[in-house]
C-alpha cells in the first residue's frame, strides 16, 4: 500500500519571478514535496534556497548548486533519508545540466524524489534523457520524478524518460 502525497514540479526560472507570488502560490498547493528547476546555484544559493523553502512552509532535502539549480523541498511529514547529484556531460558553450535525488520515507512508505532540467539543445537532450533514465533505473523502489524536459511528449527525450514509468498526470494519479 502507498502514501498519498501530493507533488509539485515547479521550474521558477532563477527566481527572476515575484517571490512573493510564487511563494503564494506554493503555499496554496500545499505541497508534500516541492521539485524545483533553475532554483539558486550560485552565490549565497544555501542561504537563497533555505530562504525559499521557508517561504513555502518546507524543509531543503537535496539540490542546490552541486545539483546545478535542481531543488527538492518537502514538509516536515517527508523524513529524508540520504540525497546525491548527477551531472551530466557539458557540451561546450552550453550551460550544465543534472539532477537532484533524495531517498525519502512518509507514512512508513520508502521511495526516491528525482528532479532534473534537461537542456535547450536538440541534439544535447536526448543523452542527457538516456542518463537520467539510467539514473532512475538504478533505484529501488518507487520514484517520483519532476523534471522541465525541454520537450514535448512523443518526442526521443520525452519517450526516453518515461520509459517504464507512469505519467500521474495523464493517469490521473
Amino acid at each position: 500500500m502507498g502514501v498519498g502525497l501530493r507533488v509539485v514540479a515547479y521550474n521558477i526560472h532563477s527566481s527572476r519571478d515575484d517571490l512573493g507570488a510564487l511563494a503564494a502560490v506554493v503555499r496554496g498547493l500545499e505541497p508534500d514535496v516541492l521539485i524545483m528547476q533553475e532554483g539558486p546555484r550560485r552565490f549565497r544559493w544555501r542561504t537563497k534556497v533555505a530562504a525559499l523553502a521557508s517561504s513555502f512552509g518546507l524543509v531543503v532535502v537535496g539540490g542546490g548548486l552541486p545539483a546545478l539549480g535542481n531543488v527538492i523541498l518537502t514538509s516536515l511529514r517527508v523524513r529524508r533519508r540520504d540525497s546525491w547529484e548527477v551531472r551530466f556531460p557539458l557540451k561546450p558553450g552550453r550551460h550544465m545540466r543534472g539532477a537532484a535525488f533524495a531517498r525519502c520515507e512518509a507514512g512508513g512508505v520508502s521511495f526516491t524524489l528525482v528532479g532534473s532540467h534537461l537542456s535547450t539543445d536538440d541534439e544535447e537532450r536526448p543523452s542527457q534523457a538516456a542518463l537520467l533514465r539510467d539514473a532512475i533505473a538504478g533505484l529501488a523502489g518507487p520514484v517520483i520524478l519532476g523534471a522541465d524536459l525541454n520537450d514535448v511528449p512523443g518526442s526521443v527525450s520525452w519517450n526516453l524518460v518515461h520509459q517504464d514509468l507512469v505519467d500521474v498526470g495523464v493517469e490521473g494519479g
